[in-house]
């Protein structure tokens, strides 16, 4: 991650803080200032997403230590405690209820993903505790939040539709997805299905998978080849991303114009 990436994600953090004390702490009694706002962050700070986690954690870190050097928010300094969810849902809801419960933090930000994510919603709300995620869109019908939880990214839909853009540009008629088994994953598939659909009658070639990290994609792979597709759209990290080049290079995947099959790559995690 560049200099330039660290500081707006730095930003955006400062404004997660800024935003959530105001929510988690608004409603309280006057404060002394040498007590400090407590902000819980849940991340993905080990299993297959720990680098994006450690990107997010080196971010706040920075935000937090310049909100303090700069004499807090009111007077009042910060405290950041993190919490590991193992980039699995469970242990994000173990994180949850440890950071409120034992903790007693005035907010939390997290978790990155929206299968890590979801289970704190309807947790939010029951502890009438600000829950703030930063890198998740809202989709209707499968990821929303309400009163207590916040998302910083518009609907995933609009986004999303930039590609019928490239599409048109490229003159694609065959779209293979290849996406994770979630909310998010099959939010991809709908909208560029419909996207398709549009644009030139067809249908997206749909590939998921259940696990994250170390998939070998032998099988999807081949069955993209053999459906003859002209881009892929990827939903992928750290690990799976690299085997899934990996193996389209060992079988001479190519995509239209013999360039190399994967033309986007879209989510938190690129």
């Amino acid at each position: 991650m560049n200099k330039t990436t660290k500081i707006i994600i730095g930003i955006i953090i400062v404004v997660i803080i800024i935003v959530g004390v105001w929510y988690g702490v608004s409603k309280k009694q006057t404060f002394s200032t040498k007590e400090k706002i407590k902000i819980g962050v849940i991340l993905s700070l080990t299993g297959y997403a720990a680098s994006y986690g450690d990107y997010a954690k080196k971010a706040i870190e920075l935000a937090a230590s310049e909100i303090n050097k700069n004499g807090g928010i009111n007077g009042r300094k910060l405290e950041v405690i993190f919490e590991d969810d193992h980039t699995q849902a469970q242990d994000a809801v173990s994180a949850f209820l440890k950071l409120v419960n034992v903790d007693k933090v005035d907010g939390i930000i997290g978790s990155l993903w929206d299968f890590t994510t979801q289970p704190l919603i309807p947790l939010a709300k029951d502890y009438k505790i600000t829950l703030i995620t930063p890198t998740n869109f809202r989709i209707k019908g499968s990821f929303e939040t309400n009163e207590y939880s916040f998302t910083m990214l518009p609907s995933f839909e609009k986004v999303l539709k930039v590609v019928e853009i490239y599409l048109k540009k490229e003159g694609v008629k065959k779209l293979g997805v290849v996406r994770f088994a979630s909310s998010f994953g099959e939010e991809i598939k709908n909208v560029l299905s419909k996207i398709m659909k549009n644009y030139n009658g067809t249908e997206v070639i749909d590939e998921s998978y259940n696990e994250i990290g170390n998939n070998d994609f032998r099988t999807t792979i081949l069955k993209l080849k053999e459906k003859g597709v002209d881009a892929v759209f990827i939903d992928m990290v750290d690990k799976d991303m690299e085997n899934f080049l990996k193996r389209a290079k060992e079988l001479d995947f190519k995509a239209k114009n013999n360039n190399p099959c994967c033309y986007f790559r879209f989510n938190f995690k690129s």
